[in-house]
Order: structure tokens, then C-alpha cells, then sequence
């Protein structure tokens, strides 16, 4: 996951650079919304598992709300926005610290490989995997 250390740079420009080479994946769950996640379209040769990055959208929702708190009639930055910000970055980061810190849940239930086959060659148990995500079924 990308967590930047500014809440700016989850503003569409900055995003834009941040993502940069990445390919889109969007992971739709009917009930609610899509969920976007971004990869090296081709990996490095030699690489033995692939980058997925996920912008945290929360994170880009505490911007906006930040931006309307303190709005415009503002010159720059204030410390109070500033603080918010950081703090808002913070809370963020303990957050996913919390829930990575136990066994995380999606480790049973998710396997992401590159090729189709390397699911048996790596001898994962079907029984304990509900999704499979895949770039190439060969």
C-alpha cells in the first residue's frame, strides 16, 4: 500500500506521477464498488512475485474533507490544516499497523500468481483459497 507522508499527493496531479507505468486493476465486488489496485504490467525478469499497489481512497477522503474545513479564504497552508493533515496520515499508518500486526484474514482466502499453472506447481490447497487472481491462464 502507498501511504504518502503529505495528504497533497493523493490529489489527481500528483497521483498521476505516482502512478505512473503501473497498470490499472479493478477489482469489482458487486455489493459494494470497484476496488483499484495497480501492478507492474510486466515483471522483471527473474522476479519471483509481482508488485500490487493500492492507493488508500479513505486517505483521499480526508483530503477533501480537510480542504473544506479550511477553505480558501485561507493563505497557504495554515498549522491547524497542517496538523490535521499529519495527524490524518498518522491515524492512517496505525491503522493498517493494528490490522497487519495479527494474521491477517485474506491470506486463506486470496492467491495472486502470475501464471495459471504455478497455482498447482506451488502446491496451494484449493480448499482453503475462495479467489484466484491470475495474469496469464496458460
Amino acid at each position: 500500500m502507498i501511504v504518502p507522508d503529505r495528504l497533497e499527493l493523493l490529489d489527481d496531479d500528483n497521483l498521476r506521477a505516482i502512478l505512473r507505468g503501473l497498470t490499472s486493476v479493478k477489482i469489482n465486488n458487486s455489493q459494494f464498488r470497484e476496488f483499484p489496485f495497480f501492478l507492474q504490467a510486466v515483471p522483471p525478469e527473474g522476479a519471483t512475485h509481482l508488485d500490487l499497489f493500492d492507493i488508500p481512497t479513505t486517505m483521499r477522503s480526508s483530503r477533501e474533507t480537510i480542504l473544506r474545513i479550511f477553505r480558501e479564504e485561507y493563505v497557504g497552508k495554515t498549522t491547524l490544516q497542517d496538523r490535521a493533515e499529519k495527524r490524518e496520515v498518522a491515524n492512517f499508518e496505525r491503522t493498517l499497523h493494528l490490522l497487519l500486526s495479527e494474521r491477517p484474514r485474506w491470506e486463506k482466502f486470496i492467491e495472486f500468481e502470475y501464471l495459471s499453472s504455478n497455482f498447482l506447481t506451488h502446491r496451494h490447497d484449493p480448499d482453503h483459497c475462495a479467489s484466484i487472481v491470475l495474469w496469464i491462464d496458460d
